[in-house]
């Protein structure tokens, strides 16, 4: 099945809005019809319209690059988690996946995650 998703500047979204015929300022994925989407099926389309992909519980969530501000915010707080985070734990900054299950992944700007 081929969705289309109106490609917002900066607000995330659901694909599975609506199916359509691509027009102007739209991108065309090409969206399993099995049920819920997969890690796997993200990444066939994963860098083809240089948008982020996530999935919540098989959800496909669209989300346009961080801009310059989201990324000093993000400079701004890796030191503040670093003097602050147990020693047990890692401070991991973005890019990379998070994927707690095969349905649903992330790519957080930071994560605590305990060591070992």
């Amino acid at each position: 099945m081929a969705i289309t998703h109106d490609l917002p500047a900066e607000t995330p979204s659901s694909a599975h809005a609506e199916a359509a015929v691509p027009r102007p300022g739209r991108a065309l994925l090409d969206i399993p019809s099995h049920g819920l989407i997969t890690c796997d099926d993200v990444e066939g389309f994963a860098d083809e319209i240089g948008h982020r992909f996530e999935l919540l519980e098989g959800t496909l969530i669209v989300m346009a690059p961080p801009n310059a501000g989201h990324q000093i915010a993000q400079m701004e707080l890796i030191p503040m988690l670093l003097s602050a985070a147990p020693q047990s734990h890692h401070v991991l900054a973005a890019p990379f996946d998070w994927r707690p299950s095969s349905i649903t992944k992330f790519e957080p700007d930071l994560l605590l995650i305990p060591k070992g």
